[in-house]
């Protein structure tokens, strides 16, 4: 009886060493449990099969394959295309940049003052630019001065060699190349004002067909300007380019 009593104390009452000893056991087989999970956890890719995901996942932002539509006026963006670059005419050995400009207080023309001889604004001419671009039916207009401070020829001291017949060429904006051909040159005075004055309008009017019209000084200089101008009026060749519609 003292031996089966002895045996009995020794399967159930451990020595408190031993039973730590496997507790502890008992915990490190729990870590590890753990452990092996956040691993895969972080190494699984989602939607693995060999584990749920448990944790939420960040909503993104939809994205669209439709790209948006941005609404052009149709008339602005052909302005923009045949805005006027270049002018080169043949017959006065002409290659002149084309700068646009608007009108003064006053309505009239702004052109940029020549500073000097060396001013590169003498060289360049200027095209109206509340006006017609180059192919649309009106007049385009494009002026240009007849010479530089110390007298010498600016971009249109030449413009008077022109006659019906010449041809001219402008590069717009969307790389076309419009061809002119002179119509008629006449003389008119420079003192000419008035919304309605037909001097004005057979210029800068209003008009059906194609028209490029040239303008410099000529004449008597009254202390502030000349008192004519020289205007070369011209037709495009051929079929317009600028879209119609």
């Amino acid at each position: 009886m003292q031996l089966h009593s002895l045996s009995n104390e020794q399967t159930t009452d451990r020595p408190p060493g031993r039973q730590r000893r496997g507790l502890i056991a008992v915990l490190v087989t729990l870590v590890t449990a753990l452990l092996v999970l956040v691993v895969l956890a972080v190494t699984l890719p989602d939607g693995h099969p060999g584990l749920a995901k448990t944790h939420a996942s960040t909503p993104t932002a939809a994205t669209s394959t439709v790209p948006a539509t941005v609404w052009t006026d149709p008339a602005d963006a052909a302005h923009q295309a045949f805005t006027p670059l270049k002018l080169v005419i043949p017959k006065m050995h002409l290659d002149a940049k084309v700068i646009g400009v608007g009108a003064k207080s006053d309505g009239a023309m702004a052109t940029p003052v020549c500073q000097s001889a060396a001013d590169p604004v003498c060289g360049e001419v200027y095209w109206w630019s509340p006006g017609a671009v180059p192919g649309q039916a009106g007049n385009t207009v494009i002026a240009g001065h007849i010479n530089r401070p110390d007298a010498s020829p600016a971009s249109f001291w030449f413009l008077y060699q022109l006659s019906a017949g010449d041809t001219m060429q402008i590069t717009v904006a969307n790389g076309d190349v419009l061809t002119y051909v002179v119509a008629s040159t006449s003389v008119v005075t420079a003192y000419a004002t008035g919304a309605n004055n037909p001097v004005l309008n057979a210029i800068f009017g209003p008009a059906t067909s194609q028209n490029l019209n040239l303008i410099t000084c000529v004449g008597d200089w009254d202390g502030k300007t000349f008192d004519h101008r020289l205007v070369v009026q011209a037709r495009l060749v051929g079929t317009t380019p600028y879209p119609t519609k």
